[in-house]
């Protein structure tokens, strides 16, 4: 009785929103039955070695099926952004990512045999331009952080707060939000542990009075077969009996 009324109560409020859940995609979804607010018997340590035995049985024949079958592919965000699709797949391949190449930043002068060659004298001076390029830009860097930086600074710490405060407030928000629906799932689990618990009463009340009616209509079936008995032995029309009405034969038996 319960695990029928919980089904239907199930079934009743999917069909009421509409929507398939995702826990109906797994198989025998509807078998589970579970009102943690209600049951109490689940915390209990005979119930949990129940449990545990039960999953342990299960995982030693248990094969993971595709659980994305069934959802569409997602849509590639990297479509066309070529580095960026060859770290996702070097991620995905789980290969180590290349060290900076630090070589770039000396400024040596081609020695040995290179230092014959005006080629790579050309590069090592384009290397030394850009180097000392990058120290005049290190260099007013320093300047404008030396002019700004302070302002920059507390203009950062203005917005850092800002966005803290919006998502406390936002956190807060899914909190209570979060404590409303567990409230509001606490007491329909109650509402309907009462159901269950009243529905258990009736169907015990039930069973008592059908005790003795079940006793009370074996008594009056053996006593119309003792007077259909009779009445064929002493050869009496019993068509009447069939009717329900006694002939006032039967009656005087």
């Amino acid at each position: 009785l319960k695990r029928v009324l919980r089904m239907a109560l199930a079934v009743r409020s999917d069909e009421a929103t509409g929507e398939r859940l995702l826990y109906q995609d797994n198989e025998y979804s509807h078998l589970v039955d579970a009102l943690p607010y209600f049951d109490a018997e689940a915390g209990s340590a005979e119930m949990s070695a129940k449990v545990k035995a039960l999953i342990e049985h299960e995982m030693s024949s248990f094969e993971p099926r595709d659980y994305l079958a069934s959802w569409p592919a997602p849509a590639p965000i990297f479509e066309g952004r070529q580095v960026l699709l060859a770290e996702m797949q070097r991620l995905g391949q789980k290969r180590p990512m290349h060290k900076l190449d630090m070589g770039r930043y000396k400024v040596e002068p081609p020695a040995g045999v290179q230092a014959e060659d005006p080629a790579i004298w050309s590069s090592t001076v384009r290397n030394a331009q850009a180097q000392l390029e990058q120290s005049h830009l290190r260099g007013m860097n320093i300047e404008l952080l030396n002019k700004y930086g302070s302002k920059s600074w507390y203009r950062h710490v203005v917005d850092c707060t800002r966005v803290e405060n919006a998502l406390t407030t936002e956190v807060t928000n899914l909190r209570r939000q979060n404590e409303d629906l567990n409230k509001k799932r606490k007491l329909d689990q109650i509402s309907t542990g009462n159901d269950l618990r009243r529905l258990n009463v009736e169907w015990n009340e039930y069973l008592q009075k059908n005790g003795p009616l079940e006793q009370a209509v074996a008594m009056l079936t053996s006593d119309v077969l003792r007077v259909r008995n009779v009445a064929k032995s002493r050869k009496l029309d019993t068509t009447k009996l069939d009717e329900g009405v006694l002939s006032e034969a039967a009656v005087s038996i």
